[in-house]
C-alpha cells in the first residue's frame, strides 16, 4: 500500500514545482524551492520509501539567496535542514501528501524563524551538529573556565574487532583508569595539555567568516564574535607556560554539550616563547603547516551521567550500604549505580555470603560468566566493568552489627529472608533505644509467590519497625494475596528453597527500591509502607505510614 502512493507524492511533487532527479538511484530525490518571506530557497528532498520510519531529509542548494549566504540555526554544516525532531513528530503514513504537506510547511517556518533571528539562540542547544567533526572524545570529569587539565589519544578495538581512536580528558588519574577500564593504548608516552573554555551564550553562529572554521585565525576570531569573554581567558592562558604546547587540545562548553579543537604544531615550527608562541597561532590563516581539527566531545563524567536522567537530587556523595546480592540486590545495585551511588564523596558497600548458583542465573543480574563467585563481589566486578569510576567494595559474608554500617547515610535490606530482617530489625530498634548514631534503613521484598513487592522505611522515630508488619499473634497486617489457597508451596532442595517467578519480578522489585531510595534522598518519603501489584491475585494496599503494634516484642519492649 505504502509503495502504491509513490505516484501520488510525485504527481503532487511535480504540480508543486519540484523536479524530480533521476541521477539518484538509491533514493527519491527532488529539486525545488521553498518560498520564505518573498524570498525562493532552493532545496533537496529526498526519502527512500513512504512509510516515514525516517522522515524525508531536506538540504538546502548553492547558490543560496544573498540573505541565507551564512551559517544559519538548524542547518548543519553538511546543510542540511533539520526541521523535526523524527522521535516524537507524528506522521500519517497512510496520508502520505497530506504528510508531505505538513513537512514542508514544518520546514518552511523553520527557515523563516531563521531569517528573522528568531531561533539564533537555539543553535546554543545543539552546537555539535554545526561544528562538523573529524575526531571525536570524551571527557571523564567537568572543570571551570580557565582551567588546565590533560588529554591522550588512545586505540582501543570496538566489539566489531575494528580499530578505535578516541580522544580522553580528565586527570592523570582519570585516565589512566579508562584506558585500564577499556584496555587500551595510549597514544603519546605523556599526557598532554589541554584548556576548558566556558561560553556563555547561546547565539554562536557567526556573521562572517569561514565557517565551520579551518585554522586557527578563524577560531579566534569566531570566538571572540560570539563571546568576548571567552575568548580573553582563551588569550591569556595561550600566554602561559602550560599553554605553549606543540600540541594542545581548547575544549569549549556550550550549553548544549562540549565541543573542540585539536592544535597540532610542527616541531621545527614550534616556538617556546610564550608571547611569540601565542601570537603565531593567532595569525594563522592556513599558510603555515599548524593543524587544526575540529572534535566533539561526549560527556563521560559521574555528574552528566546521573543528572541528565534524575531531575531531583541523586545519590551522588552518599555512602550507602546494600545488603542481599540476590534476585532483587543484584539488580538494584546498577540502578544506584545509575543514580549515583559510587560517586562523588560516597560510597557503595554490598554484603552477600553466598555464591551465585545456576538456579539464580534465570532471574539475576549476574550471568553465567560468574558462577560459583560470591554474589557480592561478582557484583562489584561487573558494575566496575559497566563503570568507570565507582567507588564500591564488598564484603564477602553477612552483615553482622551496626559497626557495618557506621559510616552510611543509608542501610537498604534486599535479601527478602524475613529472619535475617527481623534480626536487622533489632540491631536497628537497639541502636535507636540507645540514642547513638543510627543510619536510615529501608526493607525490599518480593512477597506472595512473586505478585507484589514491597518495602518498609524505618527511621526510629515516627513509624512501626519490621516487626510491626504483623500482628502480636504473627499475622500479616498487609495479606500479599486475595486467597492464601493461591499461595504457592516453596521448591525444596537440599539446603534450598525458592518460590518460581520471571525475572521482570525482580526487576520491578529492584526498581520500586530505587524509587524509594530516591524520595529518601529527596526527603519525600511520606508513607513508610508501600505495596505494588504485579498480578492479579495480590492483594492491593494503599502506600501507607506503618502504625506501631502495641506490644511488639521488638520495639515496645
Amino acid at each position: 500500500m505504502l509503495e502504491s502512493a509513490i505516484p501520488e507524492v510525485n504527481q503532487w511533487l511535480v504540480k508543486n514545482g519540484f523536479v524530480r532527479d533521476t541521477t539518484k538511484t538509491q533514493c527519491f530525490s527532488y529539486l525545488g524551492s521553498l518560498k520564505c518571506n518573498h524570498i525562493d530557497v532552493p532545496i533537496e528532498i529526498s526519502f527512500v520509501e513512504l512509510s516515514f520510519k525516517e522522515l524525508p531529509e531536506i538540504y538546502l542548494l548553492d547558490p543560496r539567496p544573498a540573505s541565507l549566504c551564512r551559517p544559519l540555526p538548524h542547518v548543519e554544516h553538511t546543510n542540511k535542514l533539520c526541521y523535526l525532531d523524527a522521535e516524537t513528530y507524528r506522521v500519517d503514513p497512510y496520508n502520505p501528501v497530506q504528510t508531505f504537506v505538513n513537512l514542508l510547511g514544518q520546514a518552511r517556518q523553520v527557515l523563516v524563524d531563521s531569517l528573522s533571528g528568531k531561533n539564533t539562540n537555539d543553535v546554543g542547544y545543539e552546537f555539535s551538529a554545526y561544528w562538523g567533526c573529524s575526531l571525536r572524545g570524551i571527557t571523564l570529569s567537568k572543570h571551570q573556565s580557565g582551567d588546565f587539565i590533560r588529554y591522550n589519544f588512545i586505540k582501543y578495538f570496538n566489539l566489531a574487532g575494528k580499530e578505535q581512536n578516541l580522544i580522553v580528558i580528565g586527570n592523570d588519574d582519570e585516565i589512566l583508569k579508562y584506558i585500564n577500564h577499556k584496555n587500551a593504548e595510549l597514544t603519546f608516552s605523556k599526557n598532554k595539555n589541554a584548556i576548558w573554555i566556558s561560553l556563555s551564550t547561546t547565539a554562536l553562529l557567526p556573521y562572517r567568516g569561514l565557517w565551520p572554521p579551518k585554522h586557527f585565525n578563524d577560531f579566534y576570531s569566531w570566538l571572540e564574535e560570539v563571546d568576548s569573554n571567552a575568548a580573553k581567558t582563551l588569550h591569556k592562558k595561550l600566554g602561559t607556560k602550560d599553554g605553549t604546547q606543540n600540541r594542545l587540545l581548547i575544549i569549549l562548553e556550550t550549553k548544549g554539550g562540549l565541543v573542540g579543537v585539536d592544535v597540532k604544531i610542527p616541531a621545527e615550527e614550534f616556538i617556546q616563547n610564550s608571547g611569540r608562541f601565542r601570537k603565531q597561532l593567532l595569525l594563522d590563516k592556513g599558510k603555515s603547516r599548524i593543524m587544526l581539527n575540529r572534535v566533539v566531545i561526549d560527556d563521560l563524567s559521574p555528574k552528566f551521567i546521573t543528572s541528565r536522567n534524575i531531575v531531583d537530587k541523586n545519590l551522588v556523595s552518599k555512602n550507602i550500604v546494600l545488603i542481599g546480592c540476590g534476585t532483587i540486590g543484584g539488580y538494584l545495585s546498577r540502578l544506584l549505580v545509575q543514580a549515583g551511588a559510587g560517586q562523588g564523596n560516597g560510597q557503595l558497600t554490598l554484603y552477600d555470603s553466598q555464591s551465585l548458583s545456576s538456579g539464580n542465573i534465570g532471574r539475576h543480574y549476574l550471568d553465567e560468566n560468574y558462577l560459583y563467585e560470591n554474589k557480592a563481589e561478582a557484583c562489584v566486578h561487573k558494575l566496575q566493568g559497566e563503570f568507570h569510576s565507582l567507588k564500591i567494595n564488598f564484603f564477602p559474608r553477612e552483615f553482622l552489627s551496626m559497626n557495618d554500617a557506621r559510616n552510611a547515610d543509608i542501610v537498604i535490606d534486599a535479601t527478602g529472608r524475613e529472619p535475617f530482617s527481623l534480626s536487622l530489625n533489632e540491631l536497628f530498634v537497639e541502636c535507636h533505644n540507645k540514642n547513638e548514631r543510627c543510619p536510615d534503613i529501608l526493607y525490599v521484598w518480593i512477597d506472595g509467590n512473586g505478585y507484589c513487592g514491597r518495602t518498609l522505611y524505618y527511621n526510629g522515630k515516627d513509624s512501626g519497625c519490621y516487626r510491626c508488619l504483623q500482628d502480636l499473634s504473627g499475622k500479616d497486617k498487609f495479606p500479599p494475596l486475595k486467597s492464601e489457597n493461591d499461595l504457592i508451596p516453596m521448591t525444596y532442595q537440599c539446603g534450598e528453597s525458592y518460590v518460581p517467578y520471571p525475572p521482570s519480578v525482580s526487576v520491578q522489585a529492584a526498581a520500586i527500591g530505587l524509587e524509594r531510595v530516591l524520595e529518601w534522598a529527596n526527603g519525600n518519603i511520606v508513607h513508610h509502607f508501600s505495596n505494588r501489584k504485579f498480578h492479579k491475585k495480590a492483594r492491593e494496599h494503599k502506600d501507607q505510614s506503618l502504625t506501631v503494634t502495641s506490644g511488639c516484642p521488638a520495639c515496645q519492649k
